[in-house]
């Protein structure tokens, strides 16, 4: 028996062109809360059920 996803995403309307690219870098940007986070982990997520062993990297740039 599966668990149900604890929240369902839904892109918004700035993710979609990201969500569909195929680069293999992707470089997302801009203020806090907008979406970036969450974009990526999703992005990654679905990149790792794709290909089954594939290992997924995101990376965060954090002022010092």
């Amino acid at each position: 028996m599966s668990t149900p996803a604890a929240s369902p995403w839904a892109p918004l309307p700035w993710q979609i062109a990201s969500w569909r690219d195929k680069s293999p870098v992707v470089l997302l940007t801009g203020s806090a809360g907008g979406g970036k986070s969450r974009l990526a982990a999703e992005k990654v997520h679905g990149y790792c059920l794709k290909y089954p062993g594939a290992t997924g990297l995101m990376m965060r740039k954090t002022r010092q």
